[in-house]
């Protein structure tokens, strides 16, 4: 028996449903399907995803007001009726006529499944790659890599989850935008001690978002972030652009790291939105970026770039 959440903004995701619960009654699976969309206005995709509720054991839900991606889920996990989890991001293409099947031979114990993510192989358009980029050689990783290092490339958008492990660590609430929520659910639940297993089970990220898109949101996630650090709820040494930048100030360059940063960072937003963007760069950008917010009370521009 199985719970299959997708939490979703803004976004059309019956094609999604209808293979699920195609897969669910070919296997014939107990389930339930439950999407829940945080409070966009989007009347066109509303009504294309309220045709799910006519599917038989599947619902479309739709919040009255947004309520931030964690709160979405922590929603999501107590309207679930069974003890297993399956949380699927909204953008997420099954790519697997067995893809139902191979998690649920998974169902034993108290851990957690993270079946990996992939992109397509063909090259998006000019102002589409630096998503493409950057998920293609940062999260799509083999399940042998990915088992080496089982909490840092565990994602929570095709995972498997009991049920009693997300409802005695839920998702963080103080994170309402985009950014960092899936690694601060991963940091709780290695404290707790909570095994995570990496299978061979992918789906394909579906989804082209534009370059300039892109780092706007990251510009969020980094905002995100620096909340994290501020109030405690996040180690330095948790995560490599905060211990980087700890680092950056205990040996007293991080004034010159981030002068190059402001001086330099026209042409990082340049290269990035470019048909050849560099993830070496793009590394130096969030870095330098963090710098930036970090040093400073307030990021006024942080909707906004340079160029």
């Amino acid at each position: 028996m199985i719970s299959i959440l997708i939490p979703t903004f803004q976004y059309k995701t019956l094609a999604l449903v209808k293979n699920l619960y195609r897969q669910a009654t070919t296997e014939r699976i107990v389930f339930e399907i439950i999407v829940q969309d945080d409070g966009s206005k989007n009347l066109e995709i509303l009504n294309h995803n309220k045709k799910i509720n006519k599917i038989s054991n599947c619902k479309f839900l739709i919040n009255t007001i947004n309520i931030g991606r964690s709160e979405n889920r922590n929603s999501l996990i107590r309207k679930a009726k069974y003890d297993w989890i399956l949380f699927i991001d909204c953008d997420m293409k099954i790519c697997n006529e067995f893809y139902l099947k191979n998690f649920i031979e998974h169902m034993i114990g108290n851990k957690i499944i993270f079946g990996g993510i992939i992109y397509n192989t063909e090259l998006p358009e000019k102002n589409y790659l630096l998503r493409w980029y950057y998920g293609k050689h940062r999260e799509t990783q083999s399940v042998l890599k990915r088992n080496k290092n089982p909490y840092k490339s565990c994602l929570i958008s095709n995972t498997l989850i009991p049920k009693s492990i997300l409802l005695k660590t839920p998702f963080r609430k103080e994170i309402t935008e985009y950014g960092y929520e899936d690694i601060m659910f991963i940091l709780d639940i290695k404290k707790s001690g909570v095994f995570i297993k990496h299978i061979d089970n992918p789906t394909i990220h579906d989804y082209n978002e534009q370059s300039f898109e892109y780092l706007l949101k990251w510009k969020c996630s980094l905002n995100n972030l620096k909340m994290l650090l501020d109030k405690n709820i996040l180690h330095h040494q948790d995560n490599a652009i905060t211990y980087l930048y700890y680092w950056l100030n205990k040996v007293y360059l991080k004034n010159i790291f981030l002068f190059f940063f402001i001086k330099f960072q026209k042409k990082l937003e340049y290269n990035l939105l470019s048909s050849n963007p560099s993830l070496f760069l793009f590394d130096i950008y969030r870095l330098g970026y963090f710098c930036k917010i970090s040093t400073k009370k307030e990021e006024k521009n942080s909707s906004t770039l340079l160029i």
